[in-house]
């Protein structure tokens, strides 16, 4: 799927946003009712989208919310429980104004301005995902969701987390500081203050690097309590992890 933002050079405020979107409708992920390619058209500027396994959220510049997909458990608000969102609808009773939006595979984690870090979670309280929140995110700097826990960096390079231990432990003791994180469904990519690559968690598909020479003990390939780093020539620049998949671009010298 992709997202886009359009303005009518006519009328500069009047800005409408597309998300283009295809393959499976079983939960209304296409947010139509219709099977194939459908464009959804929101009215605003949209600041920022997020795909769970089967629902999406996006959060527009005025500070409104819509989402649709799976419902069931909660995740598209009270409004929706209990079925489909088939189409892009309001999600009402968000007492701050969302600045970021990530997904697990069944809650919705909404998050304000880093320097208020108010936060709402959208779904049942499974893992103790509600329950387990802090007071609040404050000076965040990125956020990022596995299917059933959530990760938050702060501006000190310092990481939390809570939710899930999906046989891998979410924070490695003594972690470094870290510059960037990106969230796989299953496992964290992370580039320390440092500038080194490294990764921890669901390592079976090579998505926490080579691990063949490890040096520790695994179980089930994961890369748990500790973290493996990951050597590749050149400055990275960019990264980002997907289901037991993780990507990087580096700028060579």
């Amino acid at each position: 799927m992709t997202a886009c933002v359009e303005l009518d050079e006519n009328d500069p405020e009047y800005v409408r946003s597309y998300v283009k979107i295809f393959g499976s409708n079983n939960w209304g992920e296409l947010g139509s009712r219709k099977e194939g390619l459908n464009l959804l058209q929101l009215l605003g500027r949209m600041v920022d989208f997020a795909a769970g396994a089967w629902h999406y959220i996006a959060i527009m510049e005025n500070g409104s919310v819509y989402g649709w997909g799976k419902a069931r458990l909660g995740q598209l608000g009270d409004g929706l429980y209990g079925g489909k969102g088939m189409a892009p609808s309001p999600i009402e009773g968000i007492p701050f104004k969302p600045k970021k939006v990530v997904c697990g595979k069944d809650f919705t984690y909404l998050v304000s301005d880093p320097a208020e870090g108010e936060h709402q979670l959208l779904g049942k309280d499974k893992f103790n995902i509600i329950s387990n929140m802090p007071e609040h995110v404050k000076d965040w700097k990125d956020i990022g969701a596995t299917w059933h826990a959530i990760f938050v960096l702060f501006d000190d390079g310092t990481l939390t987390a809570w939710g899930k231990e999906n046989m891998w432990k979410l924070l490695p003791p003594n972690l470094p500081l870290l510059d960037k994180i990106a969230v796989g469904s299953d496992h964290i990519l992370a580039v320390t203050k440092e500038g080194k690559l490294i990764s921890w968690g669901w390592g079976k598909h090579g998505n926490c690097g080579d691990l063949s020479n490890i040096g520790v003990e695994m179980k089930n390939d994961m890369v748990s309590g500790f973290w493996n780093e990951i050597r590749i020539p050149g400055e990275i620049q960019m990264i980002g992890a997907g289901y037991c998949t993780s990507f990087v671009v580096t700028k060579q010298a």
